[in-house]
């Protein structure tokens, strides 16, 4: 079996995975950062969703207050030239909207600036604990070629869903406990949108109402966003399906839904457009991570549970969503 010893490994390639794996290398600690994917960067180059939100305050006047990590990676996309300036999104949020494949390299980047190893393609799998049951010892991982093990002193759970914590016996909550949770969002890229389209929640409902009275896929909410990216793109954001458990079946049956979303959508367009000769009628691109966008499924318990990440337990909630 192919083993490896580090001071810190984390799970989990996205916004939080680097900004934990740097911060690590930062303190002197030798670190490998894993990730299940084809590249790191999370929900923004997984499940298009191609903006930063959460750097500025909301409302009149925003104001920058988060940069750390977060920064370096908006300053080496400008440095690659893929970062537009901050804008307003329909919300009110102001945002960066992101070039996917500019984001993917930009992790790339950062991490071998910073001297962090990093796996792709690498599943973690199963824990091994210590005799106590209370820490982690080692993780067992598989890629195309077989089993790999990883020893470490300490581990971050940045996997978005909890799932080392969970892997280890840790407690947790789904969704809100109470057998409920947000709907997952099928988060795509449609093409050939004119500037003169109104996108606006309005007509969103209608371009929807009209495709569900067609009988053309039904969303289970007709509502949604779409923000305008560049060159006649934008990014379309509708809650889709209902998550009661991260089990193959059910997301299979997601996936499916997702699907089915995208045509709803695309059609509804054109069926609220046809008759002015405007386009939004081509879904360029819906690639989507399984579970969507701004989702929160398992949250590990503040207390860890049964099962410590670190050699002295930590108290701070691991949960699906984390900032740069």
């Amino acid at each position: 079996m192919r083993t490896r010893k580090y001071d810190v490994v984390v799970v989990g390639g996205g916004a939080a995975g680097l900004a934990a794996a740097i911060g690590a290398k930062r303190a002197g600690a030798k670190v490998l950062l894993i990730e299940r994917g084809g590249s790191l960067g999370g929900q923004v180059t997984q499940a298009n969703v191609s903006t930063y939100c959460g750097f500025f305050t909301h409302g009149m006047d925003p104001e920058q207050i988060v940069y750390g990590v977060g920064e370096e990676v908006i300053e080496k996309l400008r440095n690659l030239g893929y970062c537009s300036q901050p804008s307003l999104s329909p919300s009110g949020n102001m945002i960066f909207r992101l070039d996917i494949e500019a984001t993917k390299l930009a992790f790339d980047l950062l991490c071998e600036e910073h001297g962090v190893d990093y796996l792709l393609h690498c599943y973690a799998v199963d824990v091994i604990k210590s005799n106590d049951g209370r820490r982690i010892e080692k993780i067992i991982c598989k890629d195309d070629e077989g089993i790999c093990e990883f020893e470490a002193d300490s581990f971050v759970d940045a996997t978005g869903d909890g799932n080392l914590g969970h892997m280890a016996g840790a407690g947790y909550r789904f969704g809100d406990g109470k057998g409920g949770a947000f709907l997952a969002t099928r988060s795509m890229i449609l093409g050939n949108v004119p500037e003169s389209a109104d996108l606006s929640s309005a007509a969103i409902r209608e371009a929807l109402r009209k495709a569900d009275e067609a009988g053309i896929a039904p969303l289970t909410k007709l509502k949604g966003n779409i923000i305008r990216l560049d060159n006649g793109t934008a990014m379309a954001l509708f809650p889709s399906a209902k998550l009661l458990s991260l089990d193959a079946a059910t997301l299979t049956e997601c996936e499916v839904v997702y699907k089915k979303a995208g045509i709803c959508l695309s059609r509804g367009f054109q069926k609220v457009h046809a008759g002015n000769g405007e386009g939004c009628d081509t879904l360029r691109r819906s690639k989507a991570g399984h579970k969507g966008y701004q989702t929160s499924y398992r949250r590990i318990h503040a207390d860890g549970g049964r099962c410590a990440f670190r050699k002295k337990a930590g108290g701070q909630h691991r949960k699906r969503r984390m900032a740069v």
